[in-house]
């Protein structure tokens, strides 16, 4: 889930979000969760991308698992996964299922971070991708530590659905 925008910005991303999922049927809020929908009926499910974008170049493509949160298997019950902080000095909060598939990097030297797609067709791209792409300078025995991590994000991505993007079965 994602808690952190403002309400003015939670508001502005829903009202974009229900006009594009309008055509599904709500169903009641959950806790905090207000945006919902009976999906019960659906063999396959179109859901709008959710881009997030930070102050200086990072961005997060929201994981299409990410988006929604199933109060049940059934999918009867499924909500929208945002949900406003009451304060706007509150520290916000991006669930791990909204960072799949990314990386975060934190450069403590130029106090900036960035996130970064782990899509690639081998290891050696993968670190080529993080070396390259992040502006952080390596030595080659760094390099040699972030093998084991690209080898695991390997093993994960051989592992993903074959539900194409922005879609997601419902069973």
């Amino acid at each position: 889930m994602v808690m952190g925008p403002t309400q003015a910005v939670k508001e502005a991303l829903k009202a974009e979000f229900m006009k594009q999922f309008s055509g599904y049927p709500s169903a009641p809020s959950f806790m905090i969760l207000d945006s919902c929908f009976n999906l019960s009926g659906y063999q396959e499910v179109e859901i709008p991308d959710i881009k997030m974008y930070f102050e200086g170049s990072a961005e997060l493509n929201v994981d299409v698992t990410g988006v929604f949160y199933f109060v049940n298997t059934g999918a009867s019950q499924v909500c929208l996964a945002i949900a406003s902080l009451s304060n706007e000095d509150e520290v916000g909060i991006i669930g791990n299922y909204q960072q799949k598939n990314h990386r975060v990097i934190n450069d403590t030297k130029d106090l900036r971070w960035d996130l970064l797609e782990k899509i690639a067709v081998s290891t050696r791209s993968m670190i080529w991708k993080y070396k390259d792409q992040d502006g952080i300078k390596r030595s080659s025995a760094q390099v040699d530590e972030i093998k084991p991590a690209c080898s695991t994000d390997m093993s994960r991505a051989k592992k993903v659905s074959s539900v194409p993007a922005g879609k997601s079965s419902t069973r």
